[in-house]
Protein backbone atom coordinates (compact mmCIF):
# COMPACT_ATOMS: atom_id res chain seq x y z
CA UNK A 1 0.00 0.00 0.00
CA UNK A 2 2.80 2.48 -0.04
CA UNK A 3 2.59 2.48 -3.68
CA UNK A 4 -0.44 4.50 -3.47
CA UNK A 5 -0.53 8.12 -4.99
CA UNK A 6 -2.85 10.73 -4.28
CA UNK A 7 -3.76 13.49 -6.95
CA UNK A 8 -2.88 16.95 -5.66
CA UNK A 9 -5.71 20.05 -5.69
CA UNK A 10 -5.14 22.11 -8.67
CA UNK A 11 -5.03 25.91 -6.71
CA UNK A 12 -4.56 28.12 -9.83
CA UNK A 13 -7.92 28.20 -12.29
CA UNK A 14 -7.73 30.12 -15.42
CA UNK A 15 -9.97 32.72 -16.09
CA UNK A 16 -11.63 33.71 -19.17
CA UNK A 17 -10.35 35.73 -21.99
CA UNK A 18 -11.66 39.52 -21.12
CA UNK A 19 -14.38 40.40 -23.85
CA UNK A 20 -13.54 44.16 -25.26
CA UNK A 21 -16.76 46.18 -25.32
CA UNK A 22 -16.91 45.94 -29.46
CA UNK A 23 -16.97 41.94 -29.24
CA UNK A 24 -19.88 42.64 -26.35
CA UNK A 25 -21.20 45.19 -29.01
CA UNK A 26 -21.17 43.44 -31.88
CA UNK A 27 -22.50 39.55 -30.00
CA UNK A 28 -25.36 41.80 -28.55
CA UNK A 29 -25.69 43.11 -32.46
CA UNK A 30 -26.21 39.29 -33.42
CA UNK A 31 -28.20 37.89 -30.45
CA UNK A 32 -31.15 40.68 -31.57
CA UNK A 33 -30.83 39.87 -34.87
CA UNK A 34 -29.73 42.97 -36.30
CA UNK A 35 -27.87 42.91 -39.15
CA UNK A 36 -24.01 43.88 -39.00
CA UNK A 37 -22.31 45.38 -41.62
CA UNK A 38 -18.73 44.09 -41.67
CA UNK A 39 -17.30 41.77 -43.47
CA UNK A 40 -15.39 39.27 -41.67
CA UNK A 41 -16.51 38.53 -38.32
CA UNK A 42 -15.83 35.47 -35.99
CA UNK A 43 -18.56 33.73 -37.44
CA UNK A 44 -17.12 34.11 -40.86
CA UNK A 45 -17.90 36.13 -43.66
CA UNK A 46 -20.57 38.55 -44.29
CA UNK A 47 -22.86 37.33 -47.24
CA UNK A 48 -24.26 40.87 -47.69
CA UNK A 49 -20.82 42.68 -48.02
CA UNK A 50 -19.86 39.37 -49.96
CA UNK A 51 -22.14 40.03 -52.86
CA UNK A 52 -21.07 44.01 -52.65
CA UNK A 53 -17.51 42.93 -53.26
CA UNK A 54 -17.24 40.11 -55.09
CA UNK A 55 -20.78 40.83 -57.37
CA UNK A 56 -21.57 37.40 -56.85
CA UNK A 57 -23.72 35.58 -54.55
CA UNK A 58 -21.99 34.12 -51.31
CA UNK A 59 -23.97 30.83 -52.52
CA UNK A 60 -21.80 30.40 -55.16
CA UNK A 61 -18.65 30.29 -52.47
CA UNK A 62 -20.54 27.95 -50.07
CA UNK A 63 -21.48 25.34 -53.18
CA UNK A 64 -18.21 25.91 -54.40
CA UNK A 65 -18.94 27.74 -57.72
CA UNK A 66 -17.20 30.82 -56.91
CA UNK A 67 -14.70 30.73 -59.68
CA UNK A 68 -17.28 29.48 -62.50
CA UNK A 69 -20.02 31.31 -61.55
CA UNK A 70 -20.15 33.51 -64.54
CA UNK A 71 -20.02 30.39 -66.91
CA UNK A 72 -22.94 28.32 -65.03
CA UNK A 73 -26.29 27.48 -66.86
CA UNK A 74 -28.94 30.66 -66.76
CA UNK A 75 -31.61 28.45 -64.71
CA UNK A 76 -28.51 27.51 -62.03
CA UNK A 77 -27.45 31.37 -61.58
CA UNK A 78 -31.18 32.37 -61.27
CA UNK A 79 -31.83 29.39 -58.67
CA UNK A 80 -28.62 30.64 -56.95
CA UNK A 81 -29.68 34.58 -57.23
CA UNK A 82 -33.07 33.86 -55.97
CA UNK A 83 -32.37 31.75 -52.79
CA UNK A 84 -29.69 34.15 -51.89
CA UNK A 85 -32.94 36.83 -51.87
CA UNK A 86 -34.77 35.04 -49.88
CA UNK A 87 -31.27 34.69 -47.38
CA UNK A 88 -31.01 38.73 -47.59
CA UNK A 89 -35.13 39.33 -47.00
CA UNK A 90 -34.27 37.32 -43.72
CA UNK A 91 -31.79 39.17 -42.64
CA UNK A 92 -33.30 42.17 -43.09
CA UNK A 93 -36.32 41.25 -41.34
CA UNK A 94 -34.00 40.50 -38.14
CA UNK A 95 -34.74 36.17 -38.61
CA UNK A 96 -30.95 35.17 -39.82
CA UNK A 97 -28.28 37.00 -38.67
CA UNK A 98 -25.44 37.98 -41.19
CA UNK A 99 -22.48 36.05 -41.09
CA UNK A 100 -21.70 32.60 -42.69
CA UNK A 101 -22.81 30.29 -39.90
CA UNK A 102 -26.36 31.41 -40.32
CA UNK A 103 -26.49 30.88 -43.77
CA UNK A 104 -25.04 27.57 -43.70
CA UNK A 105 -27.52 26.64 -41.26
CA UNK A 106 -30.37 27.47 -43.55
CA UNK A 107 -28.68 26.07 -45.97
CA UNK A 108 -28.70 22.73 -44.14
CA UNK A 109 -32.04 23.26 -43.02
CA UNK A 110 -33.07 23.81 -46.73
CA UNK A 111 -31.75 20.54 -47.58
CA UNK A 112 -33.01 18.55 -45.24
CA UNK A 113 -36.32 19.43 -45.95
CA UNK A 114 -36.06 19.14 -49.04
CA UNK A 115 -34.52 16.08 -49.08
CA UNK A 116 -31.31 17.12 -51.32
CA UNK A 117 -27.92 16.53 -48.93
CA UNK A 118 -26.98 13.95 -51.80
CA UNK A 119 -28.56 15.47 -55.03
CA UNK A 120 -26.76 17.24 -57.69
CA UNK A 121 -25.79 20.42 -57.48
CA UNK A 122 -28.59 21.35 -59.87
CA UNK A 123 -31.01 19.66 -58.48
CA UNK A 124 -30.05 20.79 -55.45
CA UNK A 125 -30.49 24.22 -55.94
CA UNK A 126 -33.80 23.92 -57.76
CA UNK A 127 -35.50 21.76 -55.47
CA UNK A 128 -34.64 24.89 -53.03
CA UNK A 129 -35.23 27.48 -54.93
CA UNK A 130 -38.93 25.53 -55.68
CA UNK A 131 -39.74 25.54 -52.17
CA UNK A 132 -38.75 28.96 -51.10
CA UNK A 133 -41.37 30.25 -53.84
CA UNK A 134 -44.14 27.37 -52.09
CA UNK A 135 -43.59 29.11 -49.17
CA UNK A 136 -43.40 33.03 -50.47
CA UNK A 137 -46.89 31.55 -52.01
CA UNK A 138 -48.26 29.95 -48.98
CA UNK A 139 -47.30 33.31 -47.02
CA UNK A 140 -48.95 35.39 -49.67
CA UNK A 141 -52.00 33.43 -49.69
CA UNK A 142 -52.40 33.75 -46.03
CA UNK A 143 -51.95 37.77 -46.03
CA UNK A 144 -55.31 38.01 -48.65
Amino acid sequence: MSDTVFRKKIEEVEKPEERTEEVEKETEKRDRGVPTTEPIRKNGLSPLLFRQQFEKPFLSKLLGVEEVYDRLPVDLKENIDFVEEYFIELVKKGQKGNDEVSYKELIKYLENITNTKFATLTDKIAKIADFIKTIKRAKEYGKS
